[in-house]
């Protein structure tokens, strides 16, 4: 295995190791699998055809993808009928590309080597029922699974490189199940310190020394929003809102209580405690046994202390994030009833900035770490001493044990971090294996 962080070269290793094992096994059948289609279509094939490219191996000439090989070749297929996700060289090597949400097709293959593309994303089972014991191929100079991925804490790859080969008696394993450590700053010079400086400006110190670094780190276990500090993120100063700045307003639509935060971005670029962009959690909205209606009119009744003339101003300033859920529709008998959101519209309330479906929770609670602080050690969140609720969410919210999903068992808490979590991640969102911002300029 092959484990490194993000752009260290994972699968640009996989690819030509890949096709020197096709080339140097000329009778042999061999796998090249991702998780999903989207990933092996966009990502781990795009490798292999350019390392097709740089040994001058032209499609039709040296090789056929879903086709049967040409009558001059002088090889036959192991395929007679379809050859949907068949790559078959001039030498008689073929390769079978398949992704691995679905592995009960490969029972059928017989193999002698395979390449594994992130499994991280994989199940242990597909990789042992669907690769490990389809390594049954007699022309194959060495049987052996490759593997290239980022790690993803102490799952099944942990379990099956570290911690068993180290058990009592198991010793041998060492020699068979090897694998090598890579940061990504060991591939600087191909991909550049601009790279790496823009991702560790959008992570938090902890998920970096999964993603960048390639170590062992679980990062959805025990307290979820670990980047947390009340004596670095609560403020003693009482925040005020800037009326010529836009208001954000945050929601989670929570029965009881149902949790909205207000907030604004406050910019301080080139500082060397924050990051460029800071957003103030300014005031919190909590409500027992409510209605969105309800709670619509005590925002807007807020319109003096905020600094408005009057509710409509607030409004016209307002801009909504929140629980993509709000967009839904209910009914009561045979008459339709209104969106969360529609209500809002209804009040002033319509500049809305709803995703069609909510993040990974997995996803939401790295992008409120990021906020809160960057894996550069600088500040990207201050919450107002007023806000009890989000503070109190941000030191005991957690994930239920064995999962990463966040435990809910208090029906009191994860709201509030809920509801700001939707607007940080829409606007500073945080996908492993991607890491990417969004320009939040304007607001």
């Amino acid at each position: 295995m092959f484990i490194g962080g993000v752009g260290s070269g994972k699968t640009y290793i996989g690819a030509r190791k890949a096709l020197r094992k096709a080339i140097d096994n000329p009778k042999t059948l061999g796998l090249i699998a991702a998780n999903t289609n989207s990933q092996l279509v966009q990502s781990t094939l795009v490798e292999f055809w350019k390392a097709l490219s740089e040994i001058n191996f032209v499609e039709g000439i040296d090789y056929v993808v879903n086709k049967q090989p040409p009558p001059e070749w002088g090889i036959e297929s192991r395929f007679k009928r379809s050859h949907n996700g068949i790559i078959t060289l001039r030498n008689g090597a073929q390769i079978v590309t398949r992704a691995l949400y679905n592995w009960i097709p490969l029972l059928g293959l017989t193999i002698g080597w395979a390449w594994l593309d992130e499994a991280r994303d994989t199940a242990d089972i597909a990789f042992r029922m669907g690769i490990v014991d389809r390594l049954r191929c007699g022309n194959s100079h060495k049987h052996q699974v490759f593997i290239t991925t980022t790690p993803n804490g102490f799952d099944w790859l942990y379990d099956y490189f570290e911690a068993e080969p180290n058990k009592p008696g198991k010793e041998h394993l060492k020699e068979k199940r090897q694998y090598q450590v890579a940061t990504t700053a060991d591939n600087v010079i191909n991909i550049g310190q601009g790279y790496i400086d823009n991702i560790t400006d959008t992570i938090d110190e902890r998920l970096a020394k999964q993603q960048l670094e390639g170590l062992w780190i679980d990062v959805f276990s025990g307290k979820a929003y670990y980047a947390f500090d009340r004596k670095i993120h609560v403020t003693e100063e009482e925040m005020k809102i800037d009326r010529a700045r836009p208001v954000m307003l945050c929601c989670d639509f929570n029965v009881s209580p149902m949790a909205w935060m207000v907030a604004q971005i406050k910019r301080y670029s080139g500082d060397s405690v924050f990051q460029d962009e800071v957003i103030c959690f300014i005031d919190e909205i909590e409500v027992d046994n409510t209605t969105t209606q309800e709670c619509v009119t005590e925002y807007l009744s807020r319109y003096e202390e905020y600094g408005f003339r009057n509710e409509k101003e607030l409004a016209d300033s307002t801009i909504v994030y929140g629980d993509a859920a709000g967009k839904a529709r209910s009914t009561t008998g045979s008459a339709a009833t209104r969106s969360d959101y529609e209500i809002m519209k209804s009040r002033g309330l319509d500049n809305q900035v709803i995703p069609s479906a909510n993040p990974l929770q997995v996803n939401r609670v790295a992008a409120v770490n990021a906020k809160l602080k960057n894996a550069n050690g600088k500040i990207g969140t201050l919450i107002n001493k007023c806000c009890t609720g989000y503070t109190v969410d941000s030191e005991r919210v957690a994930f239920k044990k064995g999962t990463r999903q966040l435990d809910k068992s208090d029906p009191a808490r994860t709201h509030f971090t809920d509801a700001g979590g939707y607007c940080i991640h829409r606007l500073w969102p945080v996908d492993r294996g991607k890491f990417k911002s969004v320009n939040t300029a304007g607001y």
